[in-house]
């Protein structure tokens, strides 16, 4: 078996069997991808008729990563810190994402900062839900929510 590491800009022009892609998460600061950095204002007043489509070189780049593969391509994310993209791929049931036993995973998006998930927390009160974004974002269900959620991810639980 042979195994490279390489960037997804130097894989232009190349192909392999399977493509993994270690790192399918966003997060507001650090390694995210796509990079939720802004580009330097100098450069803006470089290049004044840059892209208008929102993120079109990340994506212009999540495309070559994602047709580098002849077979398949394998991504990996963290639990609340699910890549936008990814997301649009689970959205368009282009992709399903599981556990590493093969599970599916359900997620709710924060609806407060659209960036984490709803996630179940424990506190000196007992259980109750929140954003995974805590601190960068307080958003907390009501209890009537949580409740509905809960109901609602049984349903799911009982299904699989």
């Amino acid at each position: 078996m042979e195994l490279s590491f390489v960037t997804i800009h130097s894989s232009k022009g190349s192909e392999a069997d399977y493509v993994i892609l270690p790192s399918m998460i966003s997060r507001l600061r650090g390694l995210s991808f796509p990079s939720t950095r802004t580009d330097d204002p100098v450069l803006q007043m470089a290049m004044p008729s840059g892209d208008n489509f929102p993120q079109g070189e990340e994506r212009r780049l999540f495309y070559v990563a994602l047709t580098r593969a002849r077979r398949s391509v394998i991504m990996f994310t963290v639990k609340g810190e699910r890549s936008t993209f990814l997301d649009e791929l689970v959205a368009d049931k282009a992709v399903t994402v599981t556990n590493l036993h093969g599970e599916k995973i359900e997620e709710q998006r924060c609806p407060a900062c659209k960036r984490g998930v709803i996630v179940t927390r424990t506190g000196p009160f007992g259980e109750f839900q929140s954003c995974s974004n805590y601190p960068a974002c307080e958003y907390k269900p009501s209890s009537k929510d949580y409740s509905k959620n809960r109901k609602k991810l049984s349903e799911i639980l009982s299904h699989l």
